[in-house]
């Protein structure tokens, strides 16, 4: 996550792990980072990247959706799974933000 602070007159861009909150505490930013935890590198062709999935859950609506990016190739997957829990847990008390990101994590875990 990048946040901004101000040195003096100059602005600076730091990067910072963990979640961001908004002030009116409706919406929180996190950012995902799933990686095999194990590489063979025996296997060809095999994805040992991260994968960065920024996350955006509302409060308010118990949603959890993806952050718009740029080009990636799981976006629709994602976008699908989210849209899935979001609206499987839209009217319960539950939080929508624990089954989505296992969802995501298991999808990913499948997939490798």
């Amino acid at each position: 996550l990048v946040m901004w602070s101000q040195e003096g007159s100059v602005p600076r861009a730091r990067i910072s792990p963990g979640i961001v909150i908004d002030q009116t505490n409706i919406s929180v930013l996190i950012l995902l980072c799933l990686r095999p935890a194990r590489h063979n590198p025996s296997e060809k062709n095999a994805d040992a990247s991260k994968h960065l999935i920024p996350l955006i859950y509302n409060t308010q609506t118990n949603t959890v959706a993806r952050r718009s990016s740029g080009a990636d190739d799981d976006a629709s997957n994602a976008t699908t799974v989210l849209s899935n829990i979001s609206e499987q847990y839209s009217l319960t008390n539950e939080p929508a933000l624990w089954p989505a990101i296992y969802s995501l994590a298991h999808n990913f875990t499948v997939q490798r």
